[in-house]
């Protein structure tokens, strides 16, 4: 929980959104590194909550976010759940619940094997995870936004190729093209955003409040939307 992203929550709930972030690793506010994001990926290699080398399967961190999900809809109704890196595909795996309405997939990084294609368009979770969220979505005709520079060799083309054919046309690929962003960055909406108006994150954040404010559409005071993220 940098301080980056601490300001994407901040951001949010200035639009007139609830915002909760859940603490998953590491201190809150405390900025990142090099040195540190490197002790840190070698401390979740061996951890038994992660799985992040695994194509196939779901982290089983993802049953204390879903704990967290009941929560927040008994106290709101319904959600929107944005996932980042290493937990950028973990909101598939939340789509079971009906209060799960809106779904942001950020440069989804795992796993972290990307020697073949295969591997390189994973998602890092289960089968079963994912026919779920797929029927979710066709039945209810949801919307996913996916995230991603096109520069980023963390999260790779070929897995937003997997998610359009996984999803089809319910599927919102935003990859931010070369031309836009040709430096390599990885993080849209947090450690690599830039709010200058109109940058290429800026244009993909404000994508994501006029996503958010479609699914939730109860007018708070400011005229703004309001909802659980």
């Amino acid at each position: 929980m940098t301080p980056e992203c601490l300001r994407l929550g901040t951001n949010l709930a200035a639009h007139g959104f609830t915002v909760y972030l859940p603490l998953m690793f590491g201190r809150p506010g405390a900025p990142s590194s090099a040195l540190s994001i490197m002790w840190r990926l070698i401390a979740l290699s061996f951890s038994s909550k992660w799985h992040v080398y695994e194509k196939a399967h779901t982290s089983p961190i993802v049953n204390d976010l879903k704990r967290i999900r009941e929560e927040i809809v008994q106290r709101h109704g319904r959600v929107g759940v944005i996932g980042m890196c290493l937990t950028g595909a973990f909101p598939l795996a939340l789509l079971e619940d009906q209060g799960v309405t809106a779904v942001v997939l950020s440069q989804p990084a795992t796993p972290f094997m990307r020697i073949t294609s295969a591997q390189r368009a994973a998602l890092s979770i289960s089968e079963d995870d994912l026919e779920r969220a797929k029927r979710r979505v066709f039945r209810d005709n949801l919307e996913i936004l996916g995230l991603r520079f096109a520069s980023d060799n963390l999260c790779q083309a070929e897995r937003f190729e997997n998610l359009k054919d996984q999803f089809g046309t319910n599927f919102t690929d935003l990859t931010i093209s070369l031309s836009d962003h040709p430096l390599r960055a990885h993080s849209v909406l947090c450690g690599d955003y830039d709010n200058t108006p109109m940058s290429a994150t800026r244009v993909r954040f404000e994508c994501v409040l006029s996503y958010l404010d479609k699914r939730f559409d109860t007018k708070v005071s400011n005229g703004a939307n309001s909802g659980s993220y």
